[in-house]
């Protein structure tokens, strides 16, 4: 903020030049940079971010788990389940059950999942295969290596024969 002032006398103008000193000394100087409370913002960002990394991990292993156990479908996938539960970790989702405890979201998917018997989820891929037509029982590994190889648990089944 400038201040004007305007002078007639030499008595004034000396008031005037003590007046505008005054001021200038009682407008605070800007702070400098406070190079260790930068530090510390920087800090908690690469916190964030490495929290943020070591979920998406987490999620991805739960997910790569449900699909090797055949628990887990291209349309769960397609839907966005891995995104879903990646936003619900990393905001500290909680689910209470009626039994009192309360377990993270990804937690309470997996129970639900593991829940549902797997000919109904993928067709029997982890099951036993049906009499008419089905898919041999794949293990884990053999899950596993059939979506590393970008093939069906049915395709990996006709080739392994």
């Amino acid at each position: 903020m400038d201040t004007v002032i305007t002078v007639s006398s030499p008595e004034e103008e000396q008031l005037a030049a003590a007046a505008a000193a005054a001021v200038s000394a009682a407008a605070p100087a800007p702070a400098p940079p406070d190079p260790l409370a930068e530090e510390n913002a920087r800090l908690r960002e690469e916190l964030q971010r490495l929290k943020s990394e070591q979920k998406r991990r987490e999620v991805a292993a739960l997910l790569s788990e449900l699909r090797a156990s055949g628990q887990l479908t291209p349309a769960m996938e397609y839907a966005g389940i891995e995104e879903a539960l990646v936003s619900a970790e990393e905001q500290g989702v909680m689910v209470s059950l009626p039994s009192g405890q309360r377990l993270s979201f990804a937690a309470v998917l997996k129970d639900v999942l593991a829940a549902i018997p797997c000919s109904y989820v993928s067709g029997c891929v982890c099951g036993d295969a049906p009499a008419t037509g089905g898919t041999p029982q794949l293990s884990a590994d053999e899950l596993s290596v059939a979506q590393s190889l970008g093939l069906t648990p049915q395709e990996y089944a006709e080739i392994r024969g």
